[in-house]
């Protein structure tokens, strides 16, 4: 049986010396399995001194949604909002050409560039496949309304893209060639060397 997961923050305002752990409410599990995803209808701003912004997908800390959702507020963790979607980021095009059937599974990581700018660093995977997941990142412009697709930061590739790979010669040393003497003593070797190596 699996195990329940649960998400929690955790807060500290001295400098990490105490900390003060808690269950937001309208927060990651709170809305199932099957939520229903919000559209935002106002800008966000995250250059608001108390922003703060969630990013969940699917394979993670119990999270079971392939589409991707992100939580927002603006009281510092105290007060969130219900989770809102990504559009139908999950079939965008730089995805769906090397996978039939995508997964998002990104985690937080964002980049604040302006107070409706940001740059979100998300990954995916073909569905179903764990361990498989390829690192991008994507823009919003508008308050997170839409996202771009900006690049891949580790790309996916296909079998027959492999031969497009860069190639690194195999290394055979051929030889070991005596060098002068070391004005430093060596252990159990008075004498240095060096290696003559080819490359094929």
């Amino acid at each position: 049986m699996k195990k329940s997961h649960r998400s929690w923050l955790a807060r500290s305002t001295d400098e990490g010396e105490t900390w003060e752990a808690w269950d937001p409410e309208n927060y990651v599990g709170d809305f199932g399995k099957n939520q229903e995803l919000k559209t935002i209808r106002e800008l966000l701003n995250s250059q608001k001194d108390r922003f703060a912004m969630r990013v969940m997908g699917t394979a993670y800390l119990g999270a079971e949604d392939p589409r991707g959702h992100f939580f927002f507020d603006y009281d510092a963790g105290q007060s969130w909002n219900v989770p809102y979607g990504f559009g139908d980021f999950q079939n965008q095009e730089e995805l769906t050409r090397y996978w039939n059937k995508v997964e998002l599974t990104p985690r937080t990581d964002y980049l604040v560039t302006g107070p409706q700018e940001c740059i979100i660093f998300m990954s995916a995977r073909p569905e179903g496949k764990s361990c498989k997941d390829r690192l991008f990142c994507v823009k919003t412009s508008d308050g997170r309304k839409t996202f771009e697709f900006l690049s891949w930061v580790v790309i996916p590739y296909k079998e027959e893209e492999l031969s497009q790979a860069v190639k690194v010669p195999r290394a055979r040393i051929k030889k070991r060639i005596p060098g002068p003497p070391s004005p430093v003593p060596l252990c159990r070797n008075p004498l240095p060397w060096k290696m003559e190596i080819s490359l094929q």
